[in-house]
């Protein structure tokens, strides 16, 4: 366990906050406004103390910023496209999170990581969206199952399976860190909760809204 400092944004747009906040190898949280997101947030209820629904429902990992100057971010997700569906560990523009009517709430999370410990985070980042990790439809059953069974850190048969989905990932990139985010459950049942309620020590920028 650790020191959490908390930097509390005031005044600023999503596009401000990731702006000033985003760096290689933090982590990204947001609270989505979807049905999805708030059918995950609802589930993850039975994990937070007093029953509330969770603050999170998406995590990912900032890459930087590219050529074009602007902010990526790797997630494992399921994007919509023209003729197309990308089902899988992924890099996009964190432009996406920019509508606040979309995610109204957004955290960043430094670690302190070291130069070469960023590396290797962004480095198993990388590894796996060169590969096409598949989006785990499979985990998220089992991940669902294991909240309501409080079997999350029971080892799952999926942990070795090809497949992750956005916190699983997030997670499996920072054991290249020797980071693990909550002891408690395993890294194929790794929820955004967890990433949100960890105790390794780490500053949290926080732009919460409602």
């Amino acid at each position: 366990m650790g020191r959490v400092r908390l930097v509390e944004a005031r005044g600023l747009s999503n596009r401000g906050f990731i702006e000033r906040y985003a760096a290689p190898g933090r982590v990204g949280l947001a609270c989505g406004t979807s049905w999805i997101d708030q059918r995950i947030r609802r589930t993850l209820r039975h994990l937070t103390p007093d029953g509330a629904w969770c603050d999170w429902s998406h995590a990912m990992l900032f890459e930087g910023r590219r050529a074009d100057g602007r902010h990526w971010v790797f997630e494992a997700d399921i994007e919509f496209g023209r003729g197309f569906v990308q089902s899988c560990v992924q890099e996009n523009r964190a432009e996406k999170f920019w509508d606040a009517r979309k995610y109204s709430s957004l955290a960043i999370l430094d670690f302190g990581l070291s130069p070469a410990e960023t590396r290797a985070v962004v480095g198993r980042a990388l590894d796996m969206t060169a590969r096409r990790t598949a989006y785990s439809y499979r985990g998220i059953v089992a991940t669902w199952l294991a909240v309501h069974r409080r079997t999350l850190g029971r080892r799952s048969r999926l942990q070795d399976l090809k497949e992750t989905f956005c916190s699983a990932f997030v997670q499996d990139a920072y054991r290249k860190a020797g980071i693990d985010f909550c002891p408690r459950a395993t890294v194929a049942h790794t929820t955004p909760f967890h990433i949100g309620a960890t105790e390794v020590a780490h500053t949290r920028y926080l732009l919460k809204r409602g």
